[in-house]
């Protein structure tokens, strides 16, 4: 379900530059429907103690424009999905870790002539689902 869900939201970041509301909403209510079958009202509780700190400081990256909204907003789906720290911690990972290969070629091929402030952005939709099926492929491996 998670993989759908990147899929649909990389489709969309890279087509509109945006990862609709509707989606992020299918993503919670489908992540929270799973705690709740897993672990009660009480695992929700814990679950959403949980966001709230991983909520702060990419609240605080947004408002520094590190990050747009709807990357902020599927994070928290994907922390929502996944059941250990280690994993969560893991998939986004290795998602930033595919951003910054993305930077790099996007600088490198950049025809900016004034190289001083780049005004080149990367889409980090398409690279959430790239650090999802990284982790799917070495979770085999191990």
């Amino acid at each position: 379900m998670l993989t759908m869900i990147l899929t649909l939201a990389a489709i969309s970041d890279v087509n509109k530059g945006k990862i609709p509301n509707w989606l992020i909403a299918c993503g919670v209510a489908l992540g929270g429907s799973k705690v709740i079958w897993q672990k009660g009202l009480e695992g929700l509780y814990m679950h959403l103690a949980d966001l709230l700190v991983i909520f702060l400081p990419l609240f605080v990256c947004y408002l520094f424009r590190l990050l747009g909204a709807g990357d902020v907003k599927l994070i928290l789906v994907i922390w929502l999905f996944l059941g250990t720290n280690q994993v969560r911690l893991m998939v986004i990972w290795l998602s930033f870790l595919v951003a910054s290969v993305m930077s790099f070629f996007a600088v490198m091929t950049s025809k900016q002539k004034d190289k001083k402030i780049l005004k080149t952005s990367v889409r980090l939709g398409p690279a959430f689902l790239m650090g999802w099926i990284i982790y799917l492929g070495g979770s085999n491996f191990v």
